[in-house]
């Protein structure tokens, strides 16, 4: 069912834009090389981000240009054990 994706998180832990949230984003095909630049890419596109963008607008923007077929997902239902 899940053959060939690659479910990959992205958490922000620097204060501004989106403090402390994550996302998952599910990659088809998506090859080690293809990974690699995407989180060079989203490391560095990190930098000159300002509390204004969003980190989920440019991890998309990176893997549209990476020509990467993704889809994000964001929880339905958070379980929390204390």
């Amino acid at each position: 069912m899940f053959d060939g994706i690659t479910f990959v998180e992205f958490c922000n832990d620097r204060g501004g834009a989106e403090d402390g949230s994550s996302f998952t984003v599910a990659i088809k095909g998506a090859t080690h090389q293809d990974l690699k630049t995407l989180e060079e890419s989203v490391y560095a596109a990190a930098e000159t981000m300002t509390c204004y963008d969003s980190l989920v607008e440019r991890v998309g923007e990176i893997a549209d240009s990476l020509g990467l077929e993704y889809e994000t997902i964001y929880p339905d239902w958070y379980i929390t054990i204390c």
